[in-house]
């Protein structure tokens, strides 16, 4: 959702930041939604259903972060 538009090349410096201000806080919301999933699973709050689909998901948008912003080869 929110890295739709942190993909692709950026023409200022400024745009590369922004962008990588926006990766950050993809990454930062994936985990936040990972700590709070297992804070549920800790207190039985939660089907391991809805915990397997939930921790997917942030599993999926924490990769889309990591690869606005791939290792140098």
């Amino acid at each position: 959702m929110l890295l739709s538009g942190c993909a692709g090349s950026s023409r200022t410096d400024e745009d590369y930041r922004l962008k990588a201000a926006n990766s950050v806080e993809a990454a930062a919301s994936a985990v936040g939604t990972a700590r709070l999933a297992t804070a549920a699973a800790d207190r039985g709050n939660a089907t391991s259903a809805y915990l397997s689909v939930l921790l997917g998901e942030a599993e999926k948008d924490l990769a889309g972060a990591q690869e606005t912003f791939p290792a140098s080869p």
